[in-house]
C-alpha cells in the first residue's frame, strides 16, 4: 500500500508541476523580455511525458483498447497487491519478485521526476527571480 501511496503522490507532484509551468508560460507569453522562460519551460515540459506513461495510463481508452494501450506501473502495482490480498496464505516468492520489480521501476521513475524537479525546475524558478516573473513551488514529496 505505501508503494501505492508513494506512486500516486509521485503522479500527483508531476501534474501539479506540470500545471504550474503551463501557467508560467502563460505568464510569460507575449513578453519579448521573457522568451526564454517560454524557451525553458517547453524543455522541461518535454521530460515529464516519458516519466507519467510509465507510471499511469494517460490515454482514455475503452472496451478492448485497454489492452492494447497496455497496463502501466501503477495499475499493476494495485493489482498485485488485489492478488496478493485476497489469498488465504502468505505471499509467494514469485509476488516478493514481482514487487520489487515493480517497485525498483517505479523509484526509477520518481527518481527521474526528482531529477527534473532539482534541476530543470530550480533553473526555471532561478529564471523566474530573475526575470521578476512569479515562480512555480513545485508539491513537496
Amino acid at each position: 500500500q505505501e508503494k501505492m501511496t508513494e506512486t500516486n503522490r509521485g503522479i500527483n507532484r508531476l501534474r501539479n508541476t506540470r500545471t504550474q509551468i503551463d501557467e508560467l508560460t502563460k505568464r510569460a507569453s507575449g513578453n519579448e523580455s521573457w522568451k526564454a522562460i517560454s524557451e525553458n519551460t517547453k524543455r522541461v515540459k518535454d521530460k515529464l511525458p516519458d516519466i507519467e506513461e510509465a507510471l499511469i495510463n494517460t490515454k482514455s481508452v475503452k472496451g478492448s483498447d485497454q489492452i492494447n494501450a497496455g497496463t502501466r506501473l501503477n495499475v499493476k502495482l494495485a493489482e498485485l497487491t488485489s492478488v496478493v490480498s485476497s489469498a488465504d496464505s502468505a505471499p509467494t516468492k514469485q509476488s516478493f519478485e514481482v514487487f520489487a520489480d515493480l517497485s525498483d521501476r517505479i523509484d526509477l521513475q520518481l527518481s527521474r521526476l526528482q531529477e527534473v524537479i532539482d534541476t530543470d525546475v530550480k533553473e526555471l524558478i532561478d529564471l523566474s527571480h530573475e526575470l521578476e516573473i512569479p515562480p512555480i513551488i513545485p508539491s513537496p514529496t
